[in-house]
């Protein structure tokens, strides 16, 4: 049986020319590189800004407390604080802001050096695939799309393992999509080999990143099989297709999944024996994963439209489209590759996880944070959609669409760039600025032996005692606890809502931080 040399593409007829649009010759050979290089690096001038201005958050405090302070092997076996929230000790990225810390010092930005790298990361693999999977047309509008998510953005620029996670993850896509361009045989390939180890260092940021990690390897697999099934000759039985298949899978994999169970089987087991596992959402993956991620795309802004039901269809119109494209052009039988599909197999294949998992070992649903994943991926798929439909008559009603959905989200991405706070600790942006404050008010006691206490809520203990410890106000009876505001204390910091304490002490508020909903009040009379 003959086959077509056109394994990897999985068709057998050359595409057709696509018509070049007059207005490109006035265009520049490297205007939109350039201009992809000047948007990352304009997003990543921003995060270094936020991650040097905003206020130390609670999740920061206490991997700063709780894990970096310890050893590197109390930090690797989970061992920190007693062995006390494992799910807050994401390990690559306790060890490198470790790392950053005893070379720079404690102070926000070099706390958060660790995450900016994995921004670095992330960029770096946004251009390659950019300049991969999407029409030159799309380069730029899908540059301002990956670089400056808003929900994303928060977490290139705090002490958290989810940027390490992401930048692997997406060079894992490019090594993966490099490799399925290239290779012959995927098993073999050196790019799709290194994509499985740069998906399992994700995962050693944060253990969310398991879901993708699985579906690269059913992705390589699915490849594989096609491209073996498709290549065989009439005197190769389908039997001993598949035993070779399994065996070069099986030594694919071997170097990620070793690589894993060296390192994440202790917090698998730690997280799991506290039932951390269970915390998430009940209600299902629409509603909890889904649904977080379009509120957290949101990012607090309604306008003037239902914003989460327009989330949800353009997320159906998205995966409509590249189903649709995909069976045209099997059909057609045009040379093309299927980036939009595996980034669709990613999606599907990690949301099937997800599902399964919750049923079967009861946990939780990803939501917010632990679905950031997601993402990036229903992005690329976005970006990667017209590239393909080209081929297809009467294209511009399907790209149509897409470019519109498109410069929307970029325009909504670029209202939500803030330099203030991060969405999911917003209640933590004005903490910095009220510490700044109380130091200034109370600076009189610092050669003294006074003490004044600060009666504060649980939510501001890590990060009060962080600004405590590193702008040395030893004045301040040292920790502030966990025990409430309810009690006699020289000064509060509170939020809005339990004002009974101004009453009752009949304390004289300082200041009061809208953005924050808190406020100060002196109780010294």
């Amino acid at each position: 049986m003959a086959k077509d040399n056109y394994p990897l593409q999985g068709f057998e007829r050359p595409a057709p020319k696509i018509y070049t649009p007059f207005y490109s010759i006035l265009i520049p050979k490297d205007f939109y590189k350039l201009t992809t290089v000047l948007i990352m690096v304009a997003a990543f001038i921003c995060a270094c800004i936020r991650a040097w201005l905003l206020s130390m958050t609670h999740d920061e405090a206490v991997t700063l407390s709780w894990h970096v302070s310890g050893s590197v092997s109390q930090i690797f076996l989970f061992k920190t604080h007693q062995g006390l929230l494992p799910d807050n000790n994401h390990l690559l990225h306790t060890l490198l802001v470790k790392l950053s810390t005893s070379i720079f010092g404690e102070n926000e930005l070099c706390i958060r050096l660790p995450s900016l790298f994995g921004y670095s990361l992330y960029l770096s693999a946004c251009y390659l695939l950019l300049m991969l999977v999407a029409k030159k047309s799309l380069i730029i509008l899908g540059a301002l799309l990956l670089a400056f998510h808003p929900y994303l953005m928060d977490f290139f620029s705090i002490a958290r393992g989810y940027s390490l996670g992401l930048g692997f993850m997406m060079m894992g896509l490019y090594f993966l999509l490099s490799g399925y361009g290239k290779s012959v045989n995927l098993t073999r390939s050196k790019t799709a080999i290194l994509s499985t180890l740069m998906f399992a260092l994700a995962v050693t940021a944060n253990l969310s990143f398991l879901l993708p990690y699985f579906s690269c390897l059913i992705i390589c697999f699915l490849i594989e099989s096609n491209l073996r099934i498709r290549c065989r000759t009439d005197s190769t039985s389908l039997l001993g297709l598949l035993r070779d298949l399994t065996k070069d899978f099986s030594l694919f994999f071997i170097p990620s999944i070793s690589f894993l169970l060296l390192t994440c089987t202790i917090p698998i087991r730690k997280i799991n024996a506290q039932k951390l596992f269970a915390i998430g959402g009940t209600d299902g993956f629409s509603v909890n994963t889904i649904g977080s991620i379009i509120k957290k795309t949101i990012y607090g802004k309604m306008y003037l439209f239902d914003s989460p039901k327009y989330g949800y269809w353009l997320i159906v119109l998205a995966l409509s489209l590249t189903i649709y494209t995909g069976l045209r052009q099997r059909k057609n039988a045009v040379s093309s590759h299927y980036y939009p599909q595996i980034f669709l197999g990613f999606i599907i294949i990690s949301s099937v996880i997800s599902i399964i998992q919750h049923h079967v070992l009861g946990i939780a649903y990803l939501t917010d944070r632990r679905a950031i994943f997601f993402i990036p991926l229903l992005l690329l798929l976005l970006i990667s959609l017209p590239g393909q439909m080209e081929t297809i008559k009467r294209s511009w009603l399907l790209i149509l669409p897409v470019y519109f959905s498109g410069f929307v989200l970029a325009l909504h991405f670029l209202l939500c760039v803030n330099f203030k706070y991060y969405l999911d600790w917003q209640y933590e942006a004005s903490t910095k600025e009220a510490m700044a404050l109380l130091k200034t008010q109370s600076s009189n006691l610092a050669n003294t032996s006074t003490k004044i206490t600060l009666g504060i809520d649980w939510f501001f203990e890590p990060s009060i005692n962080y600004y405590i410890k590193y702008w040395k106000m030893d004045w301040i009876k040292p920790p502030a606890n966990r025990s409430g505001s309810d009690g006699f204390h020289d000064y509060y910091y509170e939020h809005d809502k339990n004002t009974n304490i101004i009453e009752k002490y009949r304390l004289q508020v300082l200041i009061k931080y809208p953005l924050s909903a808190t406020y100060l009040a002196d109780n010294r009379k």
